[in-house]
């Protein structure tokens, strides 16, 4: 049979990063039901994958920022190494590192949305703030 294409192989290297599908690539999960198990990569994601993670940042961010409220109302940070970097560095050193440790983890949660365990984990970790967030707030309901 003749060969009918012409140039290069594309699969013997891998796709870079910046190519004309980063915005507008068409995976959205998995293909096959066998694929169910494995972790799939895809190139668009659903809004509701992207309404839980911004959930998460959201959530994270108010925690963040009571966080910041409460240690300036005489409160102490229970994690020793975010306390210790509020009292030598501040406030804006304590935001710094905060988000630096969560965002990393949250572009690895968003990467890997696909994966069952990875939406566990996303729903257990809403939870977990959403319930952090509310007890942030119990000093207030009391402080009248």
């Amino acid at each position: 049979m003749l060969e009918m294409r012409k140039g290069s192989e594309r699969r013997l290297k891998p796709t870079p990063l910046f190519n004309r599908f980063l915005f507008r690539g068409k995976r959205r999960g998995h293909r096959r039901s066998d694929d169910l198990r494995h972790n799939v990569y895809a190139d668009r994601f659903k809004t509701i994958e992207w309404v839980a993670i911004s959930l998460l940042l959201f959530l994270c961010a108010a925690d963040a920022f009571l966080t910041i409220n409460h240690l300036s109302n005489g409160f102490k940070e229970l994690n020793p190494i975010l306390n210790g970097v509020y009292r030598y560095g501040g406030k804006g050193w304590f935001m710094a590192i905060k988000f630096g440790l969560t965002l990393p983890g949250l572009v690895i949660l968003f990467m890997h949305v696909k994966s069952p365990l990875a939406r566990k984990g996303i729903k257990f970790l809403v939870v977990i703030f959403s319930l952090l967030i509310v007890y942030q707030f119990i000093p207030w309901l009391f402080a009248a």
